[in-house]
């Protein structure tokens, strides 16, 4: 059974170095940046003398801002204070709210609490057994994942426990909550079958995975070769992947010219990527490039994906672009010389929130999208 192992991940490394290639933009035309203000007026400003994450909730009516050991619950409408949420001796690790708004859930490294947003009334807890750094829950509401488990949300009670965060990295779930993965830094990607009454769960040994997300098809991508690198902001991957969900072999991959910065799936698919060097790339669902932009003087720190295929990118000291994938368009509608480190777009699609790192601190903005 150990040789046995030991040839399969043999056998897996090969695949992963015959069927590499190099990220090849040479013959891809760069497309130029539109500048255009696609922001219409600032609604809300927030300072503070700490990092700062941002969750919108009910449709954008009210803003969520945690930082490292409160959240206040602001309504947009007047701006006001709605509530403040305190934490103990913990550490705020994630925020963020159900898709229909009415449940707001709090995590730190040792509980994650359910929160009504209507009554602000706690309606759950649940303790963790050991430090938690990764918390979220599932496309349709259901499942939570928390101190390395899988929790129901009807019954609260565990589902299945995925193993102990060792070097964690990102999950994700599939859009059809058959399969949840978890990805480790040194320890590869472990996907687990939630519904499988067995143990249901493979593991794919990639070398310093970085970052891993589901296609709808349930196939995976996933930015590996990581490292630490203090001057780029983190953990950054040189190779980026797609992977067979059967078998966790790979279909295709890419080696870019530059460290990977950010990354995120579109509609259809396909794949920007954003580089250390300043551009950005469009690649379809065969990771073939389409499109490239480059920013000059900076590089995307962060993305988020909006709806009608748009997705909001956050560059380290050049402002804020929009991608706008169904005209590959590439516009940049804000300027700033902070780095924007969160970006949150409300479900209703008519709210942005910013949240810029500054010297100190950091600082919330919300501004009304056009429509």
């Amino acid at each position: 059974m150990k040789y046995a192992l030991i040839i399969k991940y043999l056998l897996l490394t090969i695949s992963l170095s015959t069927i590499s290639c190099t990220f090849d933009t040479s013959s891809i035309k760069t497309s130029p940046i539109v500048i255009s203000t696609n922001l219409t007026k600032q609604v809300y400003e927030n300072l503070a003398y700490s990092n700062q994450k941002i969750t919108f909730l009910s449709a954008g009516n009210l803003l969520a801002i945690a930082d490292s050991s409160d959240v206040l619950i602001i309504n947009l409408k007047d701006n006001s204070v709605v509530n403040k949420l305190k934490t103990s001796d913990s550490m705020i690790t994630s925020s963020f709210a159900s898709k229909n708004g009415d449940q707001f859930f709090l995590s730190t490294d040792m509980s994650a609490q359910i929160w009504d947003t209507k009554s602000w009334k706690l309606l759950k807890q649940f303790n963790a057994k050991q430090l938690s750094k990764l918390s979220g829950i599932s496309p349709k509401d259901d499942i939570l994942y928390f101190d390395a488990s899988l929790w129901s949300l009807d019954t609260h009670e565990r589902v299945k426990t995925i193993g102990e965060e060792l070097d964690p990295g990102s999950y994700d779930f599939s859009s059809d909550s058959q399969y949840f993965m978890t990805s480790e830094h040194r320890f590869g990607v472990v996907i687990t079958h939630i519904n499988d009454k067995s143990d249901g769960t493979t593991t794919n040994r990639i070398n310093s995975v970085d970052k891993t997300k589901f296609r709808t098809d349930n196939n995976y991508y996933a930015s590996y070769d990581a490292k630490f690198i203090v001057e780029q902001g983190g953990y950054r991957a040189r190779t980026f992947g797609l992977f067979d969900i059967k078998n966790n072999n790979l279909i295709k991959s890419y080696a870019p010219d530059s460290r990977i910065t950010c990354w995120t799936v579109d509609d259809n698919n396909g794949v920007l990527i954003s580089l250390f060097n300043g551009d950005v790339a469009l690649l379809n669902n065969k990771l073939d490039i389409t499109h490239k932009w480059h920013i000059d003087n900076g590089h995307i720190v962060t993305c988020e994906k909006g709806k009608n295929n748009d997705i909001w990118l956050g560059s380290i000291n050049t402002g804020l672009f929009k991608a706008d994938l169904t005209s590959n368009k590439l516009t940049k509608t804000y300027q700033t010389d902070n780095m924007i480190t969160d970006l949150e777009i409300s479900t209703d699609n008519k709210k942005l929130g910013v949240v810029e790192a500054i010297t100190g601190g950091s600082i919330v903005k919300v501004f009304e999208l056009k429509r």
